[in-house]
């Protein structure tokens, strides 16, 4: 989704102009928000005679990249077919697989193809060139992402239901397996002081499996869980797991705290949807190797430890509750890290191989 201020601004320069979309993720395949595209569907594995087929047919007259999403298949078809492969808010972690020995050498002949890239920061841009990329083709812009969580309209019809100002609420977002435990545990630990406090669980992959593995776990800790769906009646549970995807970067509007998942062993998922919310959030220790969060660290953005994690978190809820100041403030600090600008640079750019 970081690519639709882009599509957007592209539609508004140019109204006749076909936009489709590609994706290999099934969570994306099953979106519920609207992309501002003509046509969206999985792209062949690669590469192979199939995903080539698939980009002649397409027959596109540019070919533009998410971020880092950049490999050989997509890139080796387009530059046969003589079609401009660009990369929109480029970010590269420093301890990429790209980066080593072996990525250098697979990599490095379809980093040289590249006709334009946005690096969402300087760092960034130094990154690619020292990968091949063409340095008079990088250019630094920001992330096209930032306006995208800064400029979308909450789909508050779906989730007012879940709103409820009297009771301090806390969210758990993209939680996978790993983090259950955590979050529940912290918020066991919160309860004990602010009773009638209530969490709000949101999966990475949202699933009945999911919904039970919590529902046990809330059941030891003596926290009472129920599902939640859009159109059903709120729960009166202290735990509610929200079993549909879509709607955590609106649900994080509601939340008086936020803990995003992934951060032990996965690398962390993104924190700039409750940041663009100004709301405080934490996440766990592998942030710190997400090129993504990196630049949250610097204002602010708290790190669990590796030891008694869900004890740490639970004391950092009940700092947010018991001093409002310091959770809103840190909300405030997030949300600056954000910067508007850079889906309207990148389109600026990509008019030019129209």
């Amino acid at each position: 989704m970081g690519l639709a201020p882009v599509a957007q601004r592209l539609r508004t320069h140019h109204p006749g102009i076909t936009i489709v979309h590609s994706f290999t993720s099934p969570s994306l395949a099953r979106w519920p928000e609207p992309w501002p595209t003509d046509h969206g569907d999985y792209l062949p594995p690669g590469p192979s005679a199939g995903l080539e087929a698939a980009v002649a047919a397409v027959n596109p007259s540019l070919v533009v990249v998410a971020r880092g999403d950049l490999w050989p298949g997509l890139t080796d078809a387009a530059a046969r077919l003589g079609i401009p492969v660009t990369v929109a808010g480029g970010r590269l972690s420093p301890r990429s697989q790209r980066r080593g020995w072996a990525g250098r050498r697979i990599l490095q002949s379809i980093h040289r193809q590249i006709a334009w890239l946005g690096a969402a920061s300087p760092a960034d841009a130094r990154r690619w060139i020292d990968l091949g990329v063409p340095a008079g083709a990088v250019e630094v812009t920001g992330d096209p992402r930032d306006d995208h969580v800064l400029e979308r309209w909450p789909a508050w019809s779906r989730i007012l239901p879940l709103r409820d100002p009297g009771r301090p609420t806390f969210l758990a977002g993209s939680l996978h397996p790993e983090d259950e435990h955590i979050a529940l545990g912290a918020f066991a630990r919160l309860r004990d002081g602010y009773p009638a406090s209530r969490l709000l669980v949101v999966h990475h992959e949202p699933s009945s499996e999911a919904t039970d593995r919590v529902g046990h776990l809330s059941d030891r800790l003596n926290l009472a869980a129920q599902s939640w769906k859009p159109g059903q009646a709120p729960p009166a549970t202290p735990v509610t797991v929200v079993e549909v995807t879509g709607l955590l970067a609106d649900l994080y509007g509601l939340a008086d705290g936020v803990y995003v998942g992934g951060g032990f062993g996965r690398g962390s998922h993104s924190v700039s949807e409750p940041a663009a919310w100004g709301r405080p959030t934490v996440t766990g220790p592998e942030a710190a190797t997400n090129p993504e969060a990196v630049r949250f660290l610097d204002h602010g953005l708290p790190l669990l430890p590796y030891e008694e994690p869900a004890r740490v978190l639970g004391e950092q809820w009940q700092q947010w509750l018991a001093h409002p100041a310091t959770g809103d403030a840190l909300g405030r600090r997030l949300r600056s890290a954000l910067t508007a600008g850079a889906a309207s640079q990148t389109t600026a750019r990509l008019l030019g191989f129209l």
